[in-house]
């Protein structure tokens, strides 16, 4: 080929492997995410059939409510994870046990009718959400 029809295919082929880079390192992100692109299915762990989930209760929560239960379960055993109500309240480290489940217990007025989210991070994360209604 000469130098005039290679010019026109070199751009071609620097998107195709940059493409091609971009889509297998996506995947690793997603991965580490808790998202499709490693482990199928959100938040699960490679190697495992183990879903971790969070849930609320009560929900929903009565207005004027002076705390709220999380629990999660299918986490690893004995692993530390970082539980959040974004733009409500602090975070709460919390360690699971033996069965990979956990409870924790936020103190706050829910004086205001709402839908809040929870978020569960391992070192920084996310792996589980749930969200939860006060009214």
């Amino acid at each position: 080929m000469d130098k005039k029809r290679l010019g026109l295919w070199a751009p071609m082929v620097v998107l195709a492997a940059a493409l091609v880079m971009l889509a297998v390192s996506t995947g690793g992100v997603d991965a580490a995410r808790g998202g499709t692109g490693g482990c199928k299915g959100g938040p699960k762990r490679c190697g495992t059939t183990t879903t971790a989930v969070v849930s609320v209760s009560p929900n929903p929560v009565p207005l004027g409510s002076q705390s709220v239960d999380i629990h999660g379960a299918g986490f690893a055993a004995n692993e530390y994870l970082v539980v959040t109500l974004p733009g409500v309240c602090c975070d709460k480290g919390v360690t699971t046990d033996a069965s990979g489940a956990f409870v924790v217990t936020f103190y706050r007025n829910f004086d205001w009718a709402s839908t809040y989210i929870v978020e569960v991070e391992r070192n920084g994360v996310l792996v589980a959400s749930t969200t939860f209604t006060v009214q």
